[in-house]
Order: structure tokens, then C-alpha cells, then sequence
């Protein structure tokens, strides 16, 4: 288990505002696990993504502390931009048209952009008046012409193109410098047409070539694993396997020679997509006595897929890292997993007027002996609170790294407020935590090397993530140092944008 360090950062503080630190011993688990008494309407995390119809460039009101004069490049941040489709509400925590939101640091300056992905969905619910496709959440209340395909999930450029990415179909590529639509990309007509694309692809930091998956839309699914070479762009199929019905597997792991699955015993039911009449959120199906399954396959695409079960079940969103440590000829694979499926509860909750109690979650660690092709350790490594949108330095993906960064919420009636930005300290076993205020929340980290920082040896970089305070009603963004989480500077955006998933950052070239 990580022991808990609390970072003392009372002096910066204190011309800042103050955050304030916490001590874990205040918060026993059994606050986090009770039903809110709150109206939504004081609930933080409502507020906090509850849409809006803002687009356009904006400029910050106000920077707190001193934008660090290295910092060069975009931030880029997406997810649900609006909670109304025309005259329709939608009540689940992942409905609503993509909203991307870019931040451009320059000179120890900062300025804003937000605008809506111009899906075909959107364009046609627009000229219509009125919603026309089921979102993940919400049911069309006209007859449904099919599921949408929000892509508000991550943002990143793959390539040479900047794509907006969802789970339900192809990316759509986008203008980094005016956020313009540009239109849906499947890698200059490579990818199958009834195949979805990963919110999660992986760039791998020793060759830049891209890895992928998606799963087929047909009778019997298929998950289907790819390779985008980095020097031609040419796209190869790996591997097509089915996986005995539709589970929608959200991320995945590359090592240096494996590409790993962490498959939930969650599916959807595929008569019910067929029929048409339900959103998928409707439709998924949670077995709490199947094993995880742990899919191993090797990267070059040769080889048979490896399978292990492990038990007790439980729900994996995200994963942390993986790599092989070559003395023992083991695989470690570290995952965020949640006791059960109640996540998926909260999120069909958010926009009601009571939300149910939450699981608690873990970063648990998996060791596989690749002689054997068998499981022989699984140990939890946090501390039980709910946990999510884990990184690290990209530049170490695949190998054994020192650092995870991460959410966790403590707050008791919110479980979808997460209260805390965390370091994890793998070798020491120590964890530092920040907290923000009461009626503020934090989003996503992303790790940001220094300029000429060296991976895996000195972690010099900057921590950046979004929050939300709703005595202002404005959101902001935090740019901290990694490891110690000290607070460098505090923007405030002037207004509200959605706190949104998943985003990258990139950097400017160096002139």
C-alpha cells in the first residue's frame, strides 16, 4: 500500500488564495459512500459540466503567479460541450457535441479558443430543429436515425492530423490553429468502414509508429488491432479476434514486444443496439461473477492471442503502464479498477436530483509470467478513494517508470467532484496529494517534459489541468511542477467552459 504524504505548500498559498492541505485521517472511506443530499444544482460536478453554447477565442482574466517563460505550445482539452440537443435535455455525465477548447502559452502568456466539433450529426440536428440521434445517454424522442458519434472523449494529434476521438466511429480531424472541423478522417480511406476507433490509440515512444483498435459493428464483433507505420502512414491489421460479443474496451497497454487488453465483464446487448429503441448507456450488461480478461498479444502480429482470467471482478476504464522486466521474463501491467460497475450508475445520475454512492477504485498492479502465460501476483497499490485519468511521461510508455499522476475524490454526496490531484511515488511508495477548495474540482493532469529534459532519469516538467470553481463560475487552469505538485501560476479563463476528458499538449518548435 502507498503511503500518504500531504505537500505543505501553505506559503505560495497564501498569496494565491489559498487550496489548503489535507489530511487523509479527516476523510474516512465511509464519507464518500453515501447518497447525496444535494439539490444538482449545488452539486460541483454538475455545475462544472453542465454545458454551454460559448465558442469562439477568449483571453484570461486574470493569471495568478508567473506563467513559466519555457512553456511553448497548445494545450488542448475536449469533451460534452452542451447538455441540449435544440429542445431536447440530455441527462448522462458523457452525452453532449464535442466541445474542443485549445490554450496557447507563449512568452509567459496565454490565450484561448473554444469551438464545437461540426459533426454530420450535429449539422443535420441544427438545420432539423430537433434531436435526431440517440446520444450514449439520452433517447432521441423522434424516431432515432441511429447513434451518435460525439467524438468528446480525447484530443491528440496522431500523425499529421489533429483528431478529435470517440469510441462510436471514425475521428474527426481538426485545424489546431482556428479548431475549424476539417471532416471525419480514417486514415486516407484505410480504416474499415464498420469499425470504431479507439479514444485511446498509443504512440510508441521508440519508433512513433501508432497502435490502435476498434471493434466491428456486426453480428459477431470483432476486435479488430492496428498498426499505422510512422514513416509511410500505411495502416496494418495486426489481429482480428472475437471476443464472444461486443465489450466496449476503453483502453489498452503497449510494451516493448506486447500489446495488452484489460477486458471488464461489461457488454452490450446487441439485439437491443439492433432494435434501435434504447441509448447504449441503456444497453450494457455488467456480469459480476466473470473474471477480468487479460488479452495478450504480441506486437510484431504474429503469434497466438494469450488469455488469462483473474478474479475478483471488476470494472477497468483506464490503465496506468505496462512494461517487461527481462530478469524474470515478467509483464506488468498497472490498472485503475473499480470494485464494481456503480460508476456507470453516477454517470446515468449526474443530472439528477440525487446521486448514488460511488465504488471505490484502485491502481492495482498485475504480474504475469510470460513463460508460464500465467497470473501470479495481483496487488492494490492506492488507497481505495475513487480514481481516475491517470498519466505519466509519454515518453515512457512501455517501460518502467517512477511516476503516476492522477484524480482521486474524497468529497462526500459528489463522487464525480474529484477534490485531489495526486503523485505517486513507485519506488519510495509514498503518494502527494493537493486539494482543491469546497466548491472547486479538478480535471485531467497532463505531464509536460522541461525543454531538453531527459526521460526517465530527471522528471523535470510542468503538471497542467483544468478545474472549476463555482463561487466564480469560471474555470481555470493549474500549471504545476511534477513530482512535489507546487502551484507555478493559476489562469483563469474569464467564463465557464466545460471541464470536458481527455486533451494533449503540444509543444511549439523550437525556432
Amino acid at each position: 500500500m502507498i503511503k500518504k504524504q500531504v505537500y505543505d505548500r501553505r506559503i505560495f498559498l497564501k498569496a494565491l488564495g489559498g487550496l489548503g492541505a489535507l489530511s487523509l485521517t479527516e476523510h474516512p472511506l465511509h464519507h464518500l459512500f453515501l447518497y447525496s443530499n444535494q439539490n444538482k444544482m449545488d452539486r460541483v460536478s454538475w455545475k462544472a459540466n453542465r454545458g454551454t453554447q460559448f465558442e469562439g477565442p477568449w483571453i484570461p482574466s486574470l493569471i495568478e503567479g508567473n506563467i513559466p517563460a519555457q512553456l511553448n505550445g497548445k494545450l488542448f482539452r475536449i469533451g460534452p460541450g452542451s447538455k441540449k440537443t435544440q429542445k431536447t435535455d440530455l441527462g448522462h455525465y458523457f452525452d453532449g457535441d464535442a466541445l474542443v477548447t485549445s490554450i496557447t502559452f507563449n512568452n509567459s502568456q496565454a490565450a484561448g479558443n473554444s469551438k464545437f466539433i461540426q459533426t454530420d450529426e450535429r449539422k443535420a440536428e441544427i438545420a432539423a430543429g430537433q434531436m435526431l440521434y440517440h446520444d450514449y445517454g439520452t433517447s432521441s424522442p423522434h424516431r432515432s436515425k441511429g447513434f451518435k458519434n460525439a467524438p468528446n472523449i480525447h484530443f491528440l494529434k496522431l500523425g499529421d492530423e489533429f483528431l478529435a476521438l470517440s469510441e462510436a466511429s471514425h475521428p474527426y480531424a481538426v485545424d489546431p490553429e482556428n479548431l475549424e472541423t476539417k471532416g471525419i478522417y480514417n486514415f486516407g480511406s484505410q480504416l474499415d468502414k464498420n469499425m470504431s476507433f479507439t479514444a485511446h490509440p498509443k504512440v510508441d515512444p521508440l519508433t512513433g509508429d501508432i497502435y490502435a483498435y476498434g471493434i466491428t459493428r456486426s453480428i459477431s464483433p470483432k476486435l479488430k488491432i492496428i498498426k499505422i507505420d510512422s514513416q509511410n502512414g500505411k495502416l496494418s491489421e495486426l489481429y482480428s479476434v472475437s471476443l464472444g460479443g461486443f465489450f466496449p474496451i476503453h483502453d489498452m497497454l503497449l510494451t516493448e514486444n506486447h500489446i495488452v487488453f484489460m477486458v471488464s465483464p461489461l457488454k452490450v446487448n446487441l439485439a437491443g443496439a439492433a432494435l434501435g429503441t434504447k441509448p447504449i448507456s441503456e444497453l450494457l450488461e455488467y456480469k459480476k461473477t466473470d473474471p477480468i480478461r487479460i488479452l495478450i498479444f504480441k506486437k510484431q502480429g504474429s503469434g497466438s492471442l494469450v488469455e488469462i482470467k483473474s478474479q475478483p471482478s471488476g470494472l477497468i476504464f483506464h490503465n496506468c503502464n505496462a512494461y517487461e522486466d527481462p530478469s524474470t521474463n515478467r509483464l506488468i501491467l498497472d490498472s485503475i479498477v473499480a470494485d464494481d460497475h456503480s460508476a456507470f450508475e453516477l454517470f446515468k445520475a449526474w443530472s439528477k436530483e440525487r446521486m448514488p454512492k460511488g465504488p471505490k477504485s484502485w491502481i492495482t498492479r498485475f504480474e504475469i509470467d510470460l513463460t508460464a502465460n500465467k497470473l501470479i501476483q495481483r496487488e492494490k497499490i492506492s488507497d481505495g478513494f475513487p480514481t481516475d485519468f491517470p498519466c505519466m511521461d509519454s515518453r515512457m510508455l512501455g517501460q518502467n517508470t517512477r511516476y503516476y499522476y492522477a484524480l482521486e475524490g474524497h468529497r462526500a454526496g459528489d463522487p464525480l467532484a474529484f477534490d485531489h490531484l495526486v503523485a505517486w511515488d513507485l519506488r519510495t511508495k509514498r503518494a502527494t496529494r493537493v486539494q482543491c477548495d469546497s466548491h472547486q474540482l479538478f480535471g485531467e493532469p497532463v505531464f509536460v517534459p522541461f525543454p531538453n529534459s531527459v526521460a526517465g532519469e530527471d522528471h523535470k516538467a510542468w503538471i497542467l489541468h483544468l478545474g472549476y470553481d463555482s463561487l466564480k463560475d469560471q474555470t481555470f487552469l493549474d500549471i504545476r511542477t511534477s513530482i512535489d505538485l507546487e502551484l507555478q501560476a493559476r489562469v483563469w479563463f474569464g467564463q465557464f467552459v466545460p471541464i470536458g476528458f481527455h486533451g494533449s499538449f503540444e509543444t511549439a518548435p523550437a525556432e
